[in-house]
């Protein structure tokens, strides 16, 4: 490992620009792609070597990549699958998908009333799991915070030893 770590914050612009430019510039997107996944193996060891923060934390706060994309890049870095192989499975799944939602188009309306149920079942645990995460990463980023910085964030939520003991 280096003398100098590059700050991590950008480590993850420098990911999420490789991306960017892969999107971009078809003719040369698994090169982009495959440096990314190069920087995303190196951060993924970096982080689990010095603990800077969860690496699910790092893929969204400084990527925005999910956990599974990211996976993505990293198996066309260690040539564990090409981009035409990712890109068959992805359009593979999609067509299933099509399929699947025409058929269940003809479904009986009692059915289909109870799949509502369950979909908006399934939307509020994503609602609760999503605030779970945010809630993570704001207890990752006060603890993470100086003294000056957690007495501004008391100021501004008026925070005092009264309202918070009683």
């Amino acid at each position: 490992m280096a003398n100098q770590l590059i700050a991590i914050d950008t480590v993850g612009r420098e990911i999420k620009a490789r991306v960017e430019a892969g999107d971009k510039a078809i003719d040369k997107a698994e090169q982009h792609y495959i440096a990314a996944g190069i920087q995303l193996l190196e951060a993924q060891k970096r982080l689990k070597e010095t603990r800077e923060m969860r690496w699910s934390a790092f893929l969204f706060s400084h990527v925005r990549l999910s956990d599974e994309t990211a996976r993505k890049y990293m198996m066309l870095a260690n040539g564990d699958a090409t981009l035409e192989e990712i890109r068959e499975k992805k359009a593979k799944s999609e067509r299933e998908r099509r399929a699947k939602a025409k058929a269940s188009a003809s479904v009986p309306k009692h059915i289909e009333n109870s799949n509502h149920v369950v979909g908006k079942i399934h939307q509020q645990n994503q609602q609760i799991s999503n605030s779970s995460a945010r809630v993570a990463r704001i207890v990752a980023a006060l603890s993470a915070a100086d003294d000056d910085t957690l007495s501004k964030i008391e100021a501004l939520l008026n925070i005092t030893e009264e309202n918070v003991n009683g």
